[in-house]
């Protein structure tokens, strides 16, 4: 999978950069004064959500039970995601 990137900035510094000196800019001007805008815009996007981060803790009432540091759900075994909320135990907490 490529990198995410904020489309609009990229678009935006582009058009400072360039300023209609670059050979994209001096082809293409008689199609269009936003070419960069149009490839950028033309280019596959992805629906992108953030990463939920947490933890396993000892609920401390239950003895055999874990609590999602996330959401405070309680949970009988250590997952790799919380089946409540869907965070990622696997790492860090988000903070």
């Amino acid at each position: 999978m490529g990198r995410l990137i904020d489309a609009d900035k990229l678009i935006e510094d582009m058009k400072q950069e360039c300023n209609g000196r670059c050979s994209l800019c001096v082809y293409y001007t008689f199609l269009s004064d936003d070419v960069h805008c149009g490839l950028v815009d033309t280019q596959p996007t992805v629906e992108a959500v953030p990463v939920v981060r947490g933890t396993w803790m000892h609920d401390g009432f239950y003895w055999i039970s874990f609590k999602c540091s996330a959401c405070g759900k309680l949970s009988e075994f250590k997952t790799p995601f919380c089946s409540n909320c869907g965070a990622n135990m696997r790492g860090k907490q988000n903070e």
